[in-house]
């Protein structure tokens, strides 16, 4: 069992490696992979369905990985970061707004989070806020990676 959660941990790191190289059918051959051996493992079907729901596309079947993964973590602002995504992108703006504002409140110093939240009020023509959350969010890379003098 141990060795299995060490695959599964290292096929995460992974994908997000792929990811984080912008190798992003690598990163989805991974997940796939994962998810087939494993198809409830949460951590996976948010990598995917995050990953689909950045591209803009598979969003259906994003939003079914997603609701399997909330199941599972419901009170992860990762996760609802992710179901916030997937529904700005399907053009649901309201319920994108329910899962950002929890996502946020579960992660308030996440600077990503706060984007997606400050994109989507942007977009509901939320300007002023939308410019509070990207402020907070350059704060926050600020302070965890300052520039040099």
């Amino acid at each position: 069992l141990e060795r299995e959660r060490q695959r599964i941990n290292l096929q995460l790191q992974l994908a997000h490696r792929h990811r984080q190289q912008g190798e992003r059918s690598s990163c989805e051959r991974v997940l796939v992979e994962l998810l087939a051996l494993h198809p409830s493992q949460a951590d996976g079907l948010n990598a995917l369905a995050y990953l689909w729901a950045e591209d803009g596309r598979r969003l259906e079947e994003a939003l079914k990985l997603q609701e399997q993964a909330l199941e599972q973590r419901p009170f992860s602002g990762a996760y609802q970061d992710t179901m916030g995504w997937i529904h700005y992108r399907r053009g649901d703006l309201e319920q994108a707004l329910s899962h950002l504002h929890r996502a946020v409140d579960l992660l308030p110093f996440e600077p990503e989070i706060l984007e997606h939240l400050a994109d989507l009020l942007q977009t509901l023509g939320r300007a002023e806020e939308a410019l509070e959350h990207q402020r907070r969010a350059a704060r926050i890379r600020e302070i965890r990676s300052p520039s040099a003098p």
